[in-house]
This record gives structure tokens, C-alpha cells and sequence, in this order.
């Protein structure tokens, strides 16, 4: 039987439903700490106030249609697995600006919550269950269906799997192991996957674990038209802009050494065969050297002709404004960091020089032998022999060892994450009923800031969630881009300044 299949067991009164974690998701389970979880969030702010009644019904209606999202996990002898769940499910009124970790003996052991606060609905994902694809697609059945039963006249218009059309088998499936092709170790090339240890963004943490959250809205046109300038791509601008702004502010600040090192996720699902809402994703890792007198040599990367972006992942309140948090809009004296203009360091462009390099490294990363190379690393923890019959507390005791020795060294190996799922498409039917869309993903093990890209309905949602008070960097980039031409509105849900105002001047 197929790995990824549901398997289904008699008992003796009943029939429960189960299957594996699967491959890219199995070591999320155990990384899981007090210190945060691996959790994303998908937001949408309605055009009327949420009815929790509704939503709740919504929930409970669509989810046994999606059984890869009914679960609750389980340990086995040998690794984590997911159990049909057929406790009920809730929805949570949010009381606080800040995203709390997901409470799964009071979620009813969930791997997701979904939540409202005034017009805002929010779906938070623990990454062990899906991505960023497979969490949008859920939210836009479980969105839908609420409207339905609010007597509006939506339908899926062939976006959304309609409410009575029964669950694929490849919803379901673990699409490494459907894609694995045997490779050698030496193949696979692990070291370099991997890369070097990079920069860790340097500041005092919020209070209470908190994360803060800042979003900007603009035209996706605004943003297209400032990458076209540079020849690239709009995930390859907003990844070479974040890494300019990290280099421009917090590197500096802190006479950093290290490459700076951004992860963008890569949705395989446009790539390789598969039509699974479970995980099937992998990263581009971009490593960004600073060192401008090696660059004016020659070693930094020149711009290709061609963009990629096919980027993706797996996310916050998408609007300060939900809050009653006040927004500043457009400035035109935004900033210093012109990013229409040569910005640059002993006479190099370094926004040039970073936009280039995420493009030249994207493109590398995208060749079809290192995604094989990267689906069969993955696979093989399944394949492994030795790995398959180590008992679980022995992995979780290994794992979490080799997790605190990196964590001393390098806090850690990333400096960041840039997930951009791309654009949303929704039914034109549902359109007049969502106002905006948002996604933002959670800083967890040593990485302080994530930024989360998300285009629906003409505008581009760019939300960073940190966990550190300085806001430099974030205004830094959002300066740049009003800078470029953007009308950008901005909006936090954590009191940034005494009028929790984010200032763009």
C-alpha cells in the first residue's frame, strides 16, 4: 500500500482512521518546545463582523471532508503518527493582539485553531499537518462554506472543491515518498544543502514571548513594476530588498561577519506530480556574502535574464486596523534607502548585488537534479534501516541534543525565512466578502523574524512576525518600497510606538 494512503484497521466496535506523518514533517513534531511551536497563520478580514456561530458550523461541516486536517497526533513506538480526531471542534475568540501557541489539550488536540476577532478569521497551522497551499486551500473550503450558511450566493466556481464532492486519495498522499527516486548519500550532497551558518538578527526580545506583528498592503502592480526594474521576478525583489534591509541595518549595527542567509520555500507541487494538501514543500537557501571588497573583485553574482517564482510555503492578523491600531499610508518622504536609486557601499549597488544573488541561487535550486536531491534526502529518513527501528524517545534524546549543540553555536543556521505561496486564487463570488488576505509565520528556534508574502485580489500582503522590539529593519524595508512607487498602507498589532503607529518618514 501506498505510504502515504490512509490506513484503516478494524476495531471492535469501530473503525478509526490513521496514518503516518509525512518524511518532511516528521521532525516538527519534536522540535516543538516551550519556547514556541512551527505554526503559520492564514487571515482573512471579512467585510462584516465575524459570526462565530456560523464559523463554528462551517468548521465542523467541512472537516470530516478533509481527513488529512481531522487528526490528532499520537506516539508510536517508533515515530509520531496522525489518529482520526472525533472530538469536537471549537473556535477560539481572539482577546489579544498576540498569537499564543496553539493550546492543544484545550483545542481538543488539534493541530490547527481557527479563530476570530471583529471582521479578522484566522487559521493557525501547526507545520506538522500541512503547508502554506495546503493550509490556504482549507481555509478557502472552511471560508466558503461559512458564507453559504450566512445565505450568501457564493460557489467554488471550480477554486474550491465543492461541499458534497468526496475527499481524493491524493489529498492525502506523502508526495516525497511518490516522488522519490533512489539516490546515493554522495548525490544528495547534503553539506551543501545545508550550507554555511549565517547571521543572527541581533535584539531584545518582547516581553512574554510575544510576536510582533507588522503588515503592508499595496498593489501587486506597485511591487511588479519596482522588480521589473531590476529585471526580477517579485519574489526575487522582496527577498533581495529584505536581505539589503537586513545587511542596511541590524548587519551593521552589530558588525556582522557571517553570510546573511534567508530561506525561501519552494512549493513542489509545481514541479513534481502531486495534488496533496499534507506537506510538500522544500527551501531555496540564499547565502548572501557582505564582503564588499571581494564583491568589487568579482565574487558576488550578476543578474540572469530570466526571473523564477515559484516560491511558497506555509500566516498573521493581516490588519492593524482589526485592532484599532492606527496606519500610516503613503508617505512620498519615506526613508533613506532609495530603492529606486543606486543604493550603495564603496561605490557598489548592493540591492543590485543581493536581488542578483537570490536570483542566481533560486535558479540553481530550482534544477531538476537538485530537487531530486533534496525530495530523496528527505524520503530516505523512511528508507533508512537504522532510522526506521531507533525507538522514539532515542530520536527525540539524539534530535534535541544535535538541536541545542547548534543552537549554541550559531543560535541559528538561518538568518531568516521569506515564504511567498504567491497569488490566492478565489471565486469572483466570494471577492465582495473579503476585504483583505494575510499570511505570517512564526520565528521559532533562534530565528527572530520571518517575513510572509501573500498576493490576493490585485494586492500584495507583506507581513513580518518577530520576536525582538526594534522595528528598524521593518521600516527600513517598507521606507524602500514606498521609495520604489508603492502606496503602502502599514499596521501592527503590537504597540510599536506609544500610538502603536508605525511611522514611514
Amino acid at each position: 500500500m501506498p505510504f502515504g494512503c490512509i490506513i484503516i484497521f478494524a476495531m471492535e466496535y469501530d473503525v478509526l482512521k490513521w496514518f503516518k506523518i509525512d518524511n518532511s514533517a516528521r521532525i516538527y513534531p519534536i522540535l516543538h518546545d516551550k519556547n514556541g511551536q512551527n505554526i503559520f497563520r492564514v487571515s482573512y478580514e471579512l467585510r462584516e463582523k465575524a459570526d462565530p456561530d456560523a464559523l463554528q458550523t462551517a468548521l465542523r461541516e467541512i472537516l470530516p471532508k478533509y481527513p488529512s486536517f481531522n487528526v490528532r497526533m499520537k506516539s508510536g513506538f517508533f515515530w509520531y503518527f496522525f489518529e482520526e480526531n472525533r472530538k469536537p471542534v471549537k473556535v477560539f475568540a481572539e482577546e489579544d493582539v498576540k498569537i499564543d501557541k496553539i493550546d492543544f489539550r484545550v483545542n481538543n488536540y488539534r493541530l490547527f485553531r481557527v479563530s476570530y476577532y471583529n471582521a479578522v478569521v484566522s487559521f493557525d497551522f501547526f507545520h506538522s499537518v500541512t503547508d502554506g497551499k495546503g493550509g490556504i486551500e482549507f481555509s478557502k473550503a472552511v471560508v466558503l462554506r461559512y458564507f453559504e450558511i450566512l445565505g450568501y450566493a457564493v460557489e467554488g466556481e471550480g477554486l474550491i472543491r465543492p461541499f458534497d464532492a468526496p475527499s481524493s486519495g491524493g489529498e492525502v498522499e506523502d508526495s516525497f515518498l511518490n516522488n522519490y527516486k533512489r539516490m546515493s548519500l554522495k548525490d544528495i550532497k547534503i553539506k551543501e544543502i545545508i550550507g554555511r551558518k549565517g547571521y543572527t538578527i541581533n535584539g531584545l526580545d518582547i516581553e512574554d514571548g510575544a510576536v510582533g506583528i507588522i503588515n503592508g498592503i499595496c498593489a501587486a502592480a506597485d511591487v511588479k513594476t519596482a522588480a521589473k526594474k531590476y529585471g526580477a521576478t517579485v519574489t526575487e525583489y522582496l527577498s533581495g530588498l529584505f536581505i539589503y534591509s537586513v545587511y542596511k541595518t541590524n548587519y551593521n549595527d552589530h558588525n556582522g561577519k557571517k553570510p546573511i542567509k534567508l530561506l525561501i520555500p519552494i512549493n513542489l507541487r509545481r514541479l513534481l506530480p502531486s495534488t496533496t494538501l499534507r506537506n510538500f514543500t522544500t527551501a531555496a537557501i540564499i547565502e548572501a556574502d557582505t564582503d564588499v571588497k571581494k564583491i568589487a573583485d568579482g565574487g558576488g553574482e550578476t543578474l540572469g535574464d530570466k526571473g523564477t517564482d515559484i516560491a511558497d510555503s506555509g500566516n498573521v492578523n493581516l490588519s492593524g486596523a482589526a485592532f484599532g491600531i492606527a496606519v500610516s499610508n503613503n508617505n512620498a518622504n519615506a526613508g533613506n534607502a532609495a530603492a529606486g536609486k543606486k543604493a550603495s557601499d564603496g561605490g557598489i549597488d548592493m540591492l543590485s548585488y543581493f536581488i542578483s544573488v537570490v536570483k542566481e541561487q533560486l535558479k540553481k535550486s530550482l534544477r531538476e537534479e537538485d530537487i531530486r536531491a533534496k525530495v530523496a534526502g528527505i524520503a530516505k529518513l523512511d528508507k533508512n534501516i537504522l532510522v526506521k527501528l531507533t525507538p522514539l524517545p532515542i530520536k527525540y534524546v539524539v534530535i534535541k541534543v544535535v538541536q541545542g549543540i547548534l543552537d549554541k553555536l550559531s543560535a541559528s543556521n538561518s538568518t531568516s525565512v521569506l515564504t511567498n505561496p504567491g497569488i490566492v486564487d478565489m471565486p469572483e463570488s466570494m471577492k465582495p466578502h473579503i476585504k483583505h488576505m494575510s499570511m505570517s509565520l512564526i520565528p521559532i528556534n533562534g530565528t527572530k523574524l520571518n517575513c510572509a508574502v501573500l498576493t490576493y485580489n490585485g494586492e500584495i500582503s507583506i507581513t513580518f512576525s518577530r520576536r525582538y522590539k526594534d522595528v528598524g529593519l521593518i521600516k527600513f524595508f517598507f521606507d524602500a518600497l514606498i521609495k520604489a512607487g508603492a502606496k503602502l498602507s502599514v499596521a501592527g498589532n503590537y504597540a510599536e510606538l506609544d500610538n502603536g503607529e508605525i511611522e514611514t518618514k
